[in-house]
This record gives C-alpha cells, structure tokens and sequence, in this order.
C-alpha cells in the first residue's frame, strides 16, 4: 500500500466532528421542536452539503421559510445507525487482517 492508507480515515473523522458541531448549534440554542424552528443565518450556519445530509435523513426538519429544527428521535435513530455501521466495518477491517495473516503465515 502506497500513499497515506490513513486518508480516508482522516475525512471521515472530519465529516464526523462537522456533523457533531453543527447538531451542537441546534441543541445549544434550543432548537428541538417546530415551535423553536431557526433559519440556518440565525444558527449562524450555511445549508451545506452536511446540513442538507442531515435534512434528507430527517435529522434536521423543515418548517416553513426555511427554518428548521433538530428531530432527536430522528437524530437518535441516525446514530444508532451509524453506530452499527461502523461496527461491521471494523468486523471487517479484523477479518480481513485476519485472513491475511493466516494467508501469509502459510
């Protein structure tokens, strides 16, 4: 293996901490329900890539002229999904440097 074998492992863990801050924004200001619901200017936050992710998974709800709030039902599930995710991935990543030992040490 070439290169830096650790750069995908670097965005990820970029994409994670961007991810963390921005629900961060919406818990901070109170921004869990319909009634509280703020446009991304008052979170002082952009509708990027990450942002809209999170509102295609329902994470981050719309309301109404474009004010949104954190579902943390939804951001519960989000989690939990992204933590079984990783747990396979790591099962993998073991099995494969498994298989690769037992194959080498033959």
């Amino acid at each position: 293996m070439t290169g830096t074998p650790f750069f995908p492992g670097i965005i990820a863990v970029i994409i994670v901490v961007k991810i963390k801050k921005l629900i961060q924004r919406f818990m901070d200001t109170g921004t869990t329900s319909p009634p509280t619901a703020k446009t991304p200017e008052e979170l002082n936050t952009r509708t990027s890539l990450l942002f809209q992710r999170l509102v295609r998974r329902k994470v981050l709800v719309e309301t109404y002229a474009n004010r949104f709030y954190l579902d943390e039902e939804a951001l519960r599930e989000y989690n939990n999904t992204r933590r079984k995710i990783m747990y396979i991935v790591i099962l993998i990543i073991a099995l494969l440097i498994l298989f690769d030992f037992l194959y080498l040490s033959y």
